[in-house]
C-alpha cells in the first residue's frame, strides 16, 4: 500500500500492481538495510528456602519477568540507468516495532545429600507466562520522475497494535555431583523441555487452536545433558572442563512426497528459516584465586 501511494509502483490496464512504469529492468540498484534493536528481559525473584539436618534441602521462588524490545528496520534503494515511463530516483522504506509486556513463573526443587560428598537434585520449572504488547508501524519516502518536475512523496501509516498471551516450555531439571574432598567435583545433569507445550492465547480461538496444532505437529519434548569436572591442585588454582548436548527437538515430519523424515531431515523440508536441529559444546576453563580476588577464563566450543 505505500508503495502504491508513494508512485513506487503502480497499477496495470488490468487493475494489477507493475513496476514497469517506474523500473526499467536494465535499471541499476543500490540499496541499503539497517537494523538497530534495543532493549532487554529483566527477572525479579522472591526466593525461600530451608534444609532439614543438612540433609534434604527445599526451595521454591516466584519469578517476575519484564520485557522491553525496540527494532527498527530501515530500508533503501537508489537507481541508475532507470529508462522506466516514470522513473523512480530512490525509495526508503522505515518500519517500527515495539514489543513490552511482563510475566510470571515458578520455581521448585530439593537436594538430597545422603553422604557427606554426594548431591542428587531435582527441579521443575513452570512455564512462564507472559502477557504482551505489540505496537508497529512504517513510513515510506519516494522520489518519482513526473511529468514536468519530480515528486517527492512521504506516506505514513498509523501505529497499530495487538495484545496476546504466550507460555513458555515447562522444564524439569536433575542433576548429581559429588565432591572429592577439597580437590575435585564431578557433575552432570539433566534436563527435560517440553517444546510441544508452547500456547498463545488472548487471541481468536481459531488463531489458538491453529498455532497449538502446528507446535504439536513440529515439536516434542527435548532432551539437555551436561557433564562437568572441576579440579583444584593447589588452593589457588582450578581446572575445568565439560561437555553438553542440546538435543534435538523437532518431530518427525512428512516430506513433500509423504514419507515420514526425521528431526534432521524436517528441519530443511518444512521451515523457510534457519531451525538449530542440535547443539554440541566443549568448553575448557582456568581460574585463580589470590585472597579475595577471582580470575576465571573459560573457552568454549560450539557446533549447531
Amino acid at each position: 500500500v505505500l508503495a502504491y501511494q508513494t508512485y513506487v509502483v503502480d497499477t496495470d490496464a488490468e487493475g494489477k500492481y507493475t513496476l514497469d512504469k517506474n523500473l526499467s529492468p536494465d535499471a541499476l540498484t543500490n540499496s541499503r538495510l539497517t537494523t538497530r534493536t534495543r532493549g532487554g528481559s529483566g527477572d525479579f525473584e522472591f526466593s525461600v528456602g530451608g534444609n532439614v539436618s543438612n540433609i534434604l534441602y527445599f526451595g521454591a521462588s516466584l519469578g517476575v519477568r519484564s520485557v522491553d524490545y525496540i527494532e527498527n528496520n530501515y530500508y533503501e534503494e537508489a537507481y541508475t540507468n532507470n529508462t522506466a515511463t516514470y522513473p523512480t530516483n530512490f525509495m526508503m522504506y522505515d518500519q517500527n516495532v515495539k514489543v513490552t509486556g511482563s510475566g510470571f513463573n515458578g520455581k521448585f526443587g530439593v537436594t538430597l545429600r545422603p553422604i557427606g560428598g554426594l548431591r542428587i537434585g531435582v527441579a521443575v520449572h513452570t512455564p512462564t507466562f507472559l502477557s504482551l504488547s505489540k505496537y508497529y508501524s512504517a513510513s515510506m519516502r519516494a522520489n518519482v520522475a513526473g511529468d514536468n518536475e519530480n515528486l517527492d512523496i512521504t506516506k505514513t501509516t498509523p501505529t497499530n497494535s495487538y495484545s496476546y498471551n504466550y507460555t513458555t516450555p515447562a522444564r524439569l531439571l536433575t542433576g548429581i555431583s559429588y565432591t572429592f574432598g577439597k580437590w575435585a567435583v564431578l557433575s552432570a545433569d539433566y534436563e527435560r523441555v517440553w517444546y510441544n507445550g508452547m500456547r498463545l492465547k488472548s487471541v481468536a480461538s481459531d488463531v489458538a487452536n491453529n498455532y497449538k496444532r502446528q507446535i504439536k505437529e513440529h515439536y516434542k519434548a527435548g532432551n539437555n545433558v551436561r557433564v562437568g569436572l572441576e579440579v583444584k591442585p593447589t588452593a589457588w588454582l582450578s581446572l575445568r572442563g565439560g561437555f553438553g548436548v542440546q538435543g534435538n527437538y523437532l518431530r518427525a515430519m512428512a516430506d513433500s512426497n509423504g514419507q515420514m523424515v526425521s528431526g534432521e531431515l524436517a528441519m530443511f523440508n518444512n521451515y523457510d528459516a534457519p531451525v538449530a536441529y542440535k547443539t554440541t559444546n566443549g568448553t575448557a576453563g582456568v581460574g585463580f584465586r589470590f585472597n579475595t580476588v577471582y580470575i576465571d577464563l573459560a573457552y568454549v566450543y560450539s557446533k549447531t
